[in-house]
C-alpha cells in the first residue's frame, strides 16, 4: 500500500494553491470536485488535497480546523529544505509568521517552524541523516 494524498481543510483552496507553488515551488495536479485543489511537491512524490472548507463548513456545525490557534505539534507539513534559516526568511517574507528560531535538535537536525498565511504550520528541516 502507498499513501495517494495527504488532505487540508482550508477556506480558500486556490489561493491556498497559488501561495504554496510560487513560495514552496509546488505545482497543481488536480482540480478536483467542490473546489477541492491537488498539489505535489516540488520532488513530484507527495501530493496534498487543499479540501474546500466553505463546503466543509457549511456542512458541520464544527466550523472546521483553526490551524492559527493549534500547537504546530498536533499537526504540521513538513518540508526538507538545504538552508533552513534562508527558507524561513523567504517564506516570512512572503507572508508566513514564524514560531520561533531555528533549532538544531540532539541528532544533529536543523529545524524552524513558520505558519502559511492561512495559519498551518510548516516545519522546514535540514535532517543529518534523511528519513529515506
Amino acid at each position: 500500500m502507498k499513501v495517494e494524498h495527504v488532505a487540508f481543510v482550508v477556506r480558500d483552496p486556490l489561493r491556498v494553491a497559488r501561495w504554496y507553488c510560487e513560495n514552496l515551488g509546488m505545482r497543481i495536479v488536480r482540480h478536483g470536485g467542490g473546489g477541492d485543489v491537488f498539489i505535489a511537491d516540488a520532488a513530484g512524490l507527495a501530493v496534498f488535497q487543499l479540501e474546500d472548507g466553505r463546503r466543509v463548513f457549511a456542512e458541520s456545525k464544527g466550523g472546521g480546523p483553526d490551524y492559527a490557534s493549534q500547537d504546530p505539534r498536533v499537526l504540521h507539513l513538513g518540508l526538507c529544505v538545504d538552508d533552513v534559516a534562508a527558507a524561513r526568511q523567504r517564506l516570512v517574507a512572503a507572508g508566513a509568521t514564524s514560531e520561533g528560531e531555528v533549532i538544531v535538535t540532539a541528532g544533529g537536525d536543523e529545524m524552524a517552524v513558520v505558519r502559511d498565511p492561512w495559519g498551518l504550520p510548516l516545519q522546514l528541516t535540514k535532517r543529518k541523516e534523511p528519513l529515506l
